[in-house]
């Protein structure tokens, strides 16, 4: 974790918070989210993520494991405003939990 700076949690619709953080080394800085993975089934989870290979889905960055949780690590792709108007299910009430999130 020590190249890592957790900035804010984000929360998509009804899922759990993912961890919006910043990675930087001498060469590069990037912005990731990270998932955090608990539980019986986590590491069969965290597998399953790694096992995808989809030109549609983002690959893990990294994975990075602890007594208690795995942590996957995608790179952050932000929507932009023009993304979420277009969008059709998106409703005033979402809308107002998304704007809540990052204000």
């Amino acid at each position: 974790w020590a190249c890592y700076r957790k900035l804010y949690k984000l929360q998509f619709g009804g899922s759990d918070y993912v961890t919006v953080a910043e990675w930087s080394s001498q060469e590069e800085t990037a912005l990731l989210m990270i998932q955090q993975l608990t539980g019986p089934s986590a590491r069969n989870q965290t597998m399953f993520v790694q096992s995808i290979d989809h030109r549609r889905f983002l690959r893990p960055r990294e994975v990075i494991s602890s007594s208690t949780a795995y942590h996957v690590a995608f790179e952050f792709m932000p929507l932009s405003l023009a993304e979420m108007a277009g969008n059709h299910l998106i409703n005033e009430l979402r809308l107002a939990s998304i704007m809540g999130q990052v204000s």
